[in-house]
């Protein structure tokens, strides 16, 4: 199922509902950000759901760009065998906190940032069958 995330200043950090609850497989389909800043920065969606455990920068984590350009498109993944996150447990609600990595504070000027997220749920109604 698609899953899209519109974070804003005044939800930034804070819970957001998201009405899936249990084991799921996250494939994390693109991100858009825009600011007012001039200058291009490091931004990072802190969360303690949408991590990478094996990478050196752990949150999703991208370069905003300035006014001029429209501020960031961000696609990451447009295959369909292979999920970010595997075997998450999701309570139905995110915390999703959007920082400058310079100061690890919410960016000066932040406008808003959509993030798109594939969640699949893992082994619905599975059951084995005993009689073979």
């Amino acid at each position: 199922m698609l899953v899209q995330i519109l974070i804003t200043p005044s939800n930034n950090n804070t819970l957001i509902p998201i009405g899936v609850v249990g084991k799921c497989c996250i494939r994390i389909l693109g991100v858009q950000y825009s600011d007012t800043s001039t200058a291009t920065r490091i931004i990072v969606i802190q969360s303690t759901d949408l991590y990478f455990a094996s990478s050196p920068q752990r949150y999703l984590t991208f370069l905003s760009q300035t006014p001029t350009t429209s501020g960031c498109n961000l696609a990451l993944d447009i295959s369909k065998s292979e999920y970010h996150m595997n075997n998450a447990v999701l309570t139905g609600q995110l915390l999703l906190n959007v920082i400058d990595n310079a100061t690890g504070l919410q960016p000066a000027n932040f406008g808003f940032c959509l993030v798109s997220l594939e969640i699949e749920k893992v082994n619905l109604d599975f059951k084995v069958d005993a009689q073979i």
